[in-house]
C-alpha cells in the first residue's frame, strides 16, 4: 500500500470511529439521507426522507430532528436510538428511543416525551398530543 492509499484507509477509519462514537450515520455524499419536515411529515417514501411516526430508519435506527442539539430543528437524519424513553433526561435528540423526542433540546429541564399523531393521538390518559413545532402531522404527549 503507497503513503496515499495508507492515508485514504487512515482517513476512512477516523470518519468511522467518529460515526461510531456520536452514533451519527453519516448520510450519502450527495446528502439523501436528510429530509425537510414537509417530507418527513408527509411520509413520503423519497429515499432522501425518513419519517417521525413510521419506521423508516435502518434497524436499530430512528428518525429524529436534525440538528439533533438544535432548537429550531429542520429537518430529520436515521441515526442509533439512544436508551431514554418517556420522562427521561435529553440534551440531544439522540438521547431518546426511536419511540420519543427531545422537544427542547439544550434546556436542563429538557425530558424525552413520546411521539404521537395530533390527529389520531394514542397518548396515555391524562396527556393530549401537543403539535411538535417546524413538523407539521408530528406531536409529543404532553400533560
Amino acid at each position: 500500500m503507497g503513503r496515499r492509499g495508507f492515508a485514504t484507509f487512515v482517513i476512512g477509519c477516523a470518519m468511522m470511529a467518529c460515526a461510531c462514537e456520536t452514533g451519527v450515520v453519516p448520510p450519502p455524499n450527495d446528502g439523501a439521507a436528510m429530509a425537510d419536515s414537509s417530507d418527513a411529515a408527509a411520509g413520503n417514501d423519497a429515499a432522501a426522507s425518513c419519517s417521525l411516526l413510521v419506521a423508516s430508519c435502518p434497524d436499530h435506527q430512528g428518525c429524529y430532528p436534525y440538528p439533533f442539539e438544535a432548537a429550531s430543528p429542520n429537518g430529520t437524519l436515521c441515526a442509533f436510538q439512544g436508551i431514554g424513553d418517556d420522562s427521561i433526561p435529553c440534551q440531544s435528540q439522540l438521547d431518546c428511543d426511536g419511540q420519543s423526542i427531545c422537544r427542547t433540546p439544550g434546556d436542563p429541564a429538557a425530558v424525552c416525551l413520546t411521539r404521537c399523531d395530533p390527529t389520531a393521538p394514542t397518548c396515555p390518559p391524562g396527556t393530549g398530543c401537543s403539535p411538535l413545532p417546524g413538523f407539521p402531522g408530528v406531536g409529543t404527549c404532553t400533560l
